[in-house]
Formats: C-alpha cells, structure tokens, sequence
C-alpha cells in the first residue's frame, strides 16, 4: 500500500499514492545516534468491515517500509523528497469498537542486529545447505592461522586433508 496525509492521489516516480488525510496516522519519528533501533506505529482509523477482514488475513511481517518527507509547490505537485525512515513490519493489530482502528507496527534495520541467525559461515552449515560444496573448508583452520605480512616466515600450503 501506498498512502499519504494529504487528500487525493500523488504520484512520485510513476507510483500512485492515495490520500488517507485525517484518517491515517503516523507516529512521532525520533532522531537517534547510536545503533539502538526505533519503532513507528502507522493508524488508520474509521474503516469499513471489508478493510478490517483483510487486515486480519494479510500476511504483514517482515514487509518493507519507506517513510519519505515531501516538499510540494503551490499546485500540489512534488518538488523534493527525501526518505527518512525505512525498516520492516513487526507487527500489527486490529481494534474494533469505539476507535476502529488498524495499527501496524515498523522496525528499522537496527533490531535485526539482536536476532540469532541460524546458521554460520563453516563448513557445517555449507554441507547442511549445499551437500558437497566445501568452500567453508578451512575457515577454522585459517581463524587461528598467523599471518605475517610480507614475509615467506610461514608459507605452509593448505591441504585438503585437513
């Protein structure tokens, strides 16, 4: 999806995006130094049974987001843009009652960083993912090897036998 504050539709790089004006929402995007991640929270609000139903079977996680700050002239035509925000769904829900209401929670890249990843760059992992491709084959060896640049000190070749 492809929305806007404003009313009516913009296009910027031949991408159409439809206005949601009072009834989208956005929160706050805080400037940050360091390497800890942030989260915004995207809201729309006042929505028919329909948009509901497909906000509760979308498949959202992990989804891309791109948050650009445009600058418009005078006929509402796009003079200037600038992302300034861009991460991934985390999260989303669904509130029905006085406040009908679609939250979707984003991420930036930086709380990927925390995540386990599943495997490593050895030559287990590689035999688990690619049975008989041994490119990972002496990393271990080599990350305990010393290297002395510049110098034949140490030349032993490796072999496959190791």
């Amino acid at each position: 999806m492809r929305a806007h504050t404003g009313v009516g539709d913009l296009y910027l790089n031949n991408k159409r995006f439809q206005g949601v004006g009072n009834i989208g929402s956005i929160s706050g995007i805080k400037q940050q130094s360091g390497d800890s991640p942030t989260r915004l929270t995207l809201g729309l609000s006042s929505f028919d049974d329909s948009v509901r139903g497909e906000a509760l079977r979308a498949k959202y996680h992990g989804r891309p987001v791109t948050v650009w700050l445009v600058a418009l002239n005078e006929q509402h035509q796009p003079m200037a843009t600038q992302v300034i925000w861009k991460g991934s769904i985390v999260d989303a829900k669904v509130s029905v009652g006085e406040s009908n209401r679609i939250e979707v929670v984003v991420s930036n890249r930086l709380e990927d960083w925390d995540k386990k990843r599943p495997d490593r760059f050895n030559d287990e992992s590689q035999q688990v993912r690619h049975s008989g491709d041994r490119i990972f084959r002496y990393v271990s060896v080599m990350a305990e090897w010393p290297i002395y640049w510049g110098s034949d000190k140490q030349a032993t070749r490796l072999r496959d036998s190791l």
